[in-house]
């Protein structure tokens, strides 16, 4: 008996199997970019005796869920660039007859590959000849790029611009991209992105200051955090008032007559600075009396 439901034998690769009864199993998959997503590429050579035979996926995978899948992009003339699908089991393998592809089988770990013998010529990774396609586009390549994928439809973990959030029937993912940080007036604005993560910083302009060390906001699931600094003028010393102390304090002075001096009356012992300017003051201290 030389007929199976699944074969990778004689020529394909150094592991072999062949079997008469096999379970099928008929799934579809709604796919978004939650799903946990395992892939790899690299070039194979059918005759080069180090080409990988084996690829270890990233976790374990439950089979139940996880679509995996081998890809073959052609490198050379006449379908360059083209994909051509791996497959599942060896449908034909004469010996005098030309024949190609990659076969292909997983676990819950890894993916197991195998090619045409080195030593079988007939054997070729892609081959499109002979009656498929009454020689239109012949292909027929030794050297190929390898794409391997495995896709874990029960979701998370997502990249890191997007959230993942439950859904009443699936994980969803919903955006984290922040809008442009908010402007402080009289204070620029630098920022590295919008994306989840990013951060902005704030620096007051010349002739204003910092209200507080608060200069920093992060873009965190769409949204910035806050901060309460504010830029606050900045201003030279107030105008001295002969025999007075003064207090400044957030661009606000406040006058005090020495021991010994009172503050003459109608006068205003506050001044405020506007625009980095203090405007005058007629508060004046008179010695004090003794009659």
């Amino acid at each position: 008996m030389s007929d199976y439901v699944a074969c990778a034998v004689d020529g394909w690769g150094t592991e072999s199997f062949r079997g008469d009864i096999a379970s099928m199993y008929i799934q579809a998959w709604i796919l978004d970019s939650c799903n946990k997503h395992f892939s790899t590429q690299f070039t194979m050579d059918k005759n080069d005796i180090n080409s990988v035979e084996r690829v270890s996926l990233d976790s374990v995978y439950n089979l139940d869920s996880t679509l995996v899948s081998v890809h073959m992009k052609v490198l050379s003339p006449s379908n360059e660039g083209f994909m051509f699908h791996a497959g599942g089991s060896a449908m034909i393998d004469t010996s005098n007859d030309p024949y190609g592809g990659i076969i292909y089988g997983y676990s819950e770990t890894e993916v197991l590959l195998w090619r045409p013998s080195r030593t079988n010529t007939n054997g070729h990774l892609v081959y499109v000849g002979g009656q498929w396609g009454n020689g239109q586009s012949y292909q027929e390549s030794d050297v190929v790029e390898v794409i391997v994928k495995a896709i874990d439809i029960t979701g998370t973990p997502c990249n890191i611009t997007e959230l993942c959030s439950p859904d009443w029937s699936k994980t969803r993912c919903v955006s984290t991209d922040c809008p442009i940080p908010p402007d402080i007036d009289n204070a620029f604005k630098l920022y590295d992105g919008v994306t989840n993560g990013s951060k902005a910083l704030y620096a007051c302009k010349t002739g204003y200051t910092e209200s507080s060390d608060d200069v920093i906001i992060n873009c965190v699931g769409g949204t910035w955090s806050m901060t309460s600094m504010f830029c606050k003028v900045v201003c030279s010393s107030p105008p001295a008032v002969e025999n007075a102390a003064v207090l400044v304090q957030d661009n606000r002075a406040k006058y005090y007559c020495l021991t010994g001096y009172f503050a003459m009356t109608n006068t205003s012992d506050i001044i405020e600075c506007t625009n980095s300017t203090w405007p005058t003051t007629d508060f004046k201290c008179i010695k004090f009396k003794i009659l």
